[in-house]
């Protein structure tokens, strides 16, 4: 009987051997033996290694939307929301960069080969940026004009912002600074 945890399970196992190594290096044993399951339950969950591999990138991404909204879920100020929102991405990121082959994972994920795969992802981003948008409105700390949309489009800027910026260093700083100039902009008043 297939469950829900087991398929998670492989997932995950899958997630660890294929960024600990190449695609070509990782057999659906390897996989088998770090999820703690037969090699032949793999097979019942996935027809193929290909099938498995591409399922890994709709797994990472729920993971990763699963912890941005547990950041969101946590409540409070829309710059306290943010800060944990751009600590979590900075985390997940962290997490990928100290694997072996992390950053492959990362850069097929990016590719333009995964990337039909990554819409409906930032669509579901987006649709939490929105709720952000909404609390600082409904607070009082957005315009009640202000484009949900593009507000959010904007918010999400930050994210790649904080990786990539000072290559995690400081992050809790640099975390402060974004929210803070997302929040109070640049010009001087």
């Amino acid at each position: 009987m297939k469950t829900i945890d087991t398929r998670r399970k492989i997932l995950e196992g899958a997630y660890n051997c294929f960024s600990r190594r190449e695609y070509h290096e990782v057999k659906i044993a390897d996989v088998a033996l770090t999820a703690g399951v037969g090699k032949g339950t793999v097979y019942e969950y996935f027809a193929s290694k290909q099938e498995l591999y591409g399922e890994l990138f709709h797994f990472m991404g729920d993971v990763y939307v699963e912890a941005i909204e547990e950041a969101i879920r946590q409540g409070g100020p829309v710059s306290d929301t943010l800060e944990r929102l751009y600590l979590t991405h900075a985390g997940f990121h962290q997490k990928l960069m100290q694997s072996d082959h992390g950053v492959l994972l990362l850069e097929e994920m990016m590719s333009g080969r995964r990337h039909q795969d990554l819409y409906p992802l930032h669509e579901r981003i987006r649709g939490l940026m929105t709720q952000i948008v909404r609390q600082g409105v409904g607070d009082g700390l957005f315009a009640p004009e202000l484009d949900e949309r593009m507000a959010s489009l904007f918010l999400m800027t930050g994210l790649p912002c904080i990786v990539y910026g000072d290559q995690l260093e400081n992050t809790q700083d640099n975390v402060r600074t974004m929210v803070s100039l997302a929040l109070n902009g640049l010009i001087r008043r």
